[in-house]
């Protein structure tokens, strides 16, 4: 009977195997645990971070750090004096603003950098004049330079400084798409798309921000208005005035417009393009499905640093089909839990537990569970759970079981059966052995 279920690839909720209470008595009565047994836990589950990269300035991508809710006050200032805690806020906001300064080519260069800095915390706490007067003297480049700095304090760990951070880089980014900058346009079509760094949500704002940009040849705007499309995130959609279209129409018109853009984006170099491509190739999504072209567009943005191709590569060669090759899926596995994904990490564990693609070997497969197990994986924690249950590939350990169980039990209910069970059926065993003595 097999441990585990199918490979995963997009974190399904995968059946797995349910030991029955005769196994597990069977178990217990070979194996007894002193009650004072040691287990190293495996860490939870962690928080996923909201990445996004909101600003490509000179070809480069600045990685935002993890997006954090922020509130900023708008009361009016008076001329009284400021309270100490206020001070305090622009004190440590002008130290967190100095370090590194000299080092930045532009902002460096600039002697009325700090006194700006100052109008633009007036707009951003108190609303008195707008960002467009207060960046006047600024140009484009300076702009986005500032933006930039505030950008990466948005990640300080110092929650009012963020906030300011958050603010400034949002109206920064405001009064560059004012002036029609391509990068501030870009910039601040992402916060409208996404409804961060306190800027509301309003997704056909972006989209035409991100159209105008795309018609322009800015590769990176055709490939996120590609993926709107794709996603379905907006309801409007370009069609002739007199057409009667209804919602799967709709839908395959979506996916019309997010190919064409994600082609473009991939003559363009774009190493998601690439991946998306892949993907509407595979399922037939705006085209007739071919998954020679799929897999094509998915090495295509895997050699173009999209890593996040590996998987969908595996799974290419995993399904059923003349292309069909667990050799090729276990070597693409690798190459993805190589380079970090957790999917990729766990469905090599898969192969190794049930010989495909390569020679079955329960201890590398209890390995590779470990390891997914280690950054939070609920479902490898449920399969090395198994595995000490068992005792294949690791020495029995019903305790290690159960708190792994336990663990996994946090979020997922069908671990929280195994748990109770599993947990009911030591105690059982170890009166009887209390009993006993």
């Amino acid at each position: 009977m097999s441990l585990t279920g199918p490979f995963i690839y997009l974190y399904p909720h995968t059946p797995h195997y349910r030991h029955s209470s005769l196994r597990l008595k069977s178990a217990l009565t070979a194996v007894a645990r002193a009650t004072s047994h040691s287990f190293t836990s495996v860490s939870a589950a962690p928080v996923l971070d909201l990445r996004a990269n909101i600003l490509r300035s000179n070809g480069a991508v600045l990685s935002m750090p993890s997006v954090k809710h922020f509130s900023v006050s708008h009361s009016i200032r008076t001329n009284d004096a400021k309270p100490a805690q206020e001070a305090s806020v622009r004190a440590r906001f002008y130290a967190e603003i100095q370090k590194g300064l000299a080092d930045d080519p532009i902002l460096s260069k600039r002697e009325d950098f700090f006194p700006e800095v100052l109008e633009i915390l007036d707009v951003v706490e108190s609303g008195s004049g707008t960002m467009t007067e207060a960046t006047a003297k600024f140009d484009d480049q300076t702009i986005m330079a500032m933006t930039m700095k505030m950008v990466q304090l948005q990640s300080n760990p110092d929650a009012e400084v963020s906030s300011l951070a958050s603010a400034a880089a949002a109206q920064l980014l405001k009064a560059g798409a004012a002036r029609n900058n391509t990068d501030a346009m870009f910039g601040y079509a992402n916060l409208q798309r996404n409804g961060i760094f306190g800027v509301e949500k309003d997704i056909n704002s972006a989209v035409e921000a991100f159209t105008i940009l795309a018609k322009k040849g800015h590769r990176f705007a055709q490939t996120i208005l590609g993926e709107i499309y794709f996603n379905g995130e907006n309801e409007e959609i370009n069609t002739p005035a007199d057409a009667v279209i209804d919602a799967e129409g709709k839908k395959m018109r979506r996916y019309e417009m997010a190919l064409s853009l994600f082609e473009t984006a991939a003559k363009n170099k774009v190493p998601n393009a690439y991946h998306f491509l892949g993907e509407m190739y595979s399922n037939g999504l705006g085209c007739e499905k071919d998954m020679n072209k799929a897999i094509e567009s998915y090495k295509q943005g895997f050699e173009a640093g999209f890593h996040q191709s590996a998987l969908a590569l595996a799974r290419a060669y995993s399904q059923p089909g003349p292309e069909q090759s667990y050799h090729d899926a276990f070597e693409w596995h690798t190459k993805g839990a190589e380079m970090g994904n957790l999917p990729c990490l766990y469905n090599l564990g898969t192969h190794h537990f049930q010989g495909k693609g390569t020679p079955q070997d329960f201890s590398k497969a209890a390995d590779c569970w470990q390891h997914a197990a280690d950054q939070g994986f609920l479902h490898a924690m449920i399969n090395l759970a198994n595995l000490y249950v068992e005792g294949r590939g690791v020495p029995q350990d019903l305790y290690r079981a159960r708190d792994l169980y336990k663990l996994a039990s946090e979020k997922e209910p069908s671990a929280k059966v195994q748990y109770l069970e599993l947990e009911d059926l030591i105690r059982k065993a170890e009166a009887a052995e209390r009993s006993a003595k």
